[in-house]
């Protein structure tokens, strides 16, 4: 059945759930380039200018998905003609865009507000970025894990230890509870 191509990553071009979640990320994309388009001609304030970096990160993590999943990110250039970047190409590309937001991004590592939880947050987008070079040396095609790479993801790693927002669970179950909103564990 369905399940059991998944599991055994047997499917095809025509398996229904893999198209669904190729059709769901491309869709996520162009709405976020969309959105990206709209802030670019807006007044720029220090609102703007956040949703801007975060829209960044969050395109990053979908190219993230492309990437790791299909091997491939399609893009569009300026007069919205599909471009397809090998993995390698979408890696550096997510990497350098994520290097460029994360700075602009600010000091918010959570929100507060239950309504804006699921936002891209600054420590997300570390976390995305050293997924990114921790996995460079598989997605650019030859297994070789710079020692740069390494050394980055280490850094970033550090910066998210060193902001105090987190904490690990006395209880490794605690980290399933339903009412974990307000919880730092990480």
């Amino acid at each position: 059945g369905i399940w059991a191509n998944l599991h055994r990553h047997s499917w095809g071009s025509g398996n229904g759930t893999v198209g669904k979640v190729w059709s769901e990320l491309v869709t996520a994309k162009a709405t976020i380039q969309d959105a990206q388009i709209i802030f670019d001609l807006s007044e720029i304030n220090p609102e703007t200018d956040a949703i801007r970096y975060e829209a960044a990160a969050l395109l990053s993590l979908v190219d993230f998905y492309l990437i790791d999943l299909f091997g491939q990110v399609v893009d569009r250039d300026s007069l919205k003609s599909p471009i397809v970047y090998s993995r390698a190409e979408a890696t550096d590309r997510a990497i350098e865009r994520l290097e460029d937001a994360i700075p602009k991004m600010g000091d918010k590592y959570r929100f507060q507000d239950e309504r804006i939880l699921f936002r891209m947050n600054t420590n997300a987008a570390r976390i995305l970025l050293a997924r990114l070079y921790l996995n460079r040396g598989v997605y650019n095609g030859t297994g070789d894990f710079a020692e740069l790479d390494l050394s980055r993801v280490f850094d970033l790693g550090t910066d998210i230890i060193n902001t105090f927002q987190y904490d690990l669970a006395d209880d490794y179950w605690d980290n399933f509870r339903l009412d974990n909103v307000s919880r730092t564990q990480v």
